[in-house]
């Protein structure tokens, strides 16, 4: 065999191409979001008790409601308990919000009013929403490096301490949850094959937020930045309609109870108006900094706060 035409094929062979490391499994990435926030609060809910601040609303002798929900399904099975708490003509706290209180319920109902259950059930719900977080991030073509380094600093921000350690705020890790994953399916809504799916999610995925907590009222205007960020497809917009849609009706119901209840500021809206920016200022410095977060209580005072 010539020397010289071994060299001259070898020369042809094409470079192979330089193979760069793809994207984890998402296995592995939910794994990591439960160690990150396991390590970050982890000691601390295994130690957590009940606070009398809020907690005995639903785990103590003031909540009247799960006691009577707890008989019912010893008598009749789980589901007549559950039925029972989600009746919207029961409030607890003053608020309707069928799908925190009903998470706080099979909390009562399976640990027996041990306070570690419910710790450690808040601590895995942040841990999803800090996944749901990446997963977002990704939706929107953003690196799966950037996307994990989002979450976890997510999962360790100081700011979000009270929700995963204090059980009454079990509405915030949900509402964060619900939120993070109908942002997911804006982002996708111009590239996927089966949109109109895409759409019942996020409808879905917005009543689920909005009964966790009323601040999921913002999410039809995140939906808005969502899709002028990821471009694409004009079907895109049917995302921030949707969420709308079943975000306004839901809206006036918390703000007809909290008028009732007497927890809503008073005024007109162009009275309150004015306190918008800085309220948006405030908590938008908190979240690069915690020193000073508004604790103060109730609303109407954070309200004259600002």
């Amino acid at each position: 065999m010539d020397p010289s035409s071994a060299t001259a094929d070898s020369a042809t062979v094409p470079a192979r191409p330089l193979s760069f490391p793809a994207a984890p499994s998402g296995w592995l990435i939910a794994a990591l979001c439960l160690l990150v926030a396991s390590v970050a609060y982890g000691a601390t809910v295994l130690r957590a008790g009940f606070l009398n601040f809020d907690d005995n609303f639903f785990f103590g002798p003031d909540n009247p409601l799960f006691r009577a929900a707890l008989a019912a399904c010893e008598q009749q099975g789980l589901w007549t308990g559950v039925v029972m708490v989600l009746d919207p003509r029961y409030v607890v706290a003053d608020v309707y919000l069928p799908v925190a209180t009903g998470s706080l319920f099979l909390d009562y109902w399976w640990f027996g009013g041990s306070p570690t259950g419910p710790h450690v059930i808040a601590l895995l719900l942040h841990s999803g929403a800090g996944f749901a977080l990446y997963r977002w991030m990704l939706a929107m073509s953003i690196s799966w490096r950037v996307s994990f380094v989002v979450a976890a600093l997510f999962l360790l921000h100081p700011a979000l301490a009270e929700s995963v350690v204090w059980v009454s705020s079990r509405k915030d890790v949900l509402c964060g949850l619900f939120v993070f994953a109908a942002m997911r399916q804006v982002a996708q809504l111009a590239t996927a094959v089966r949109w109109r799916w895409s759409l019942v999610a996020i409808a879905a995925l917005g009543v689920l937020a909005m009964y966790s907590k009323a601040v999921a009222v913002v999410q039809p205007l995140l939906a808005v930045l969502v899709c002028v960020y990821t471009g694409g497809a004009a079907r895109r917009w049917l995302g921030p309609l949707v969420l709308l849609a079943v975000t306004l009706p839901i809206a006036m119901h918390h703000q007809q109870l909290a008028a009732a209840a007497g927890t809503m500021s008073s005024g007109s809206l162009l009275e309150r108006l004015p306190q918008v920016p800085g309220a948006y200022l405030h908590y938008m410095a908190q979240t690069i900094w915690p020193t000073d977060l508004n604790v103060l209580y109730p609303e109407v005072k954070t309200l004259e706060h600002f």
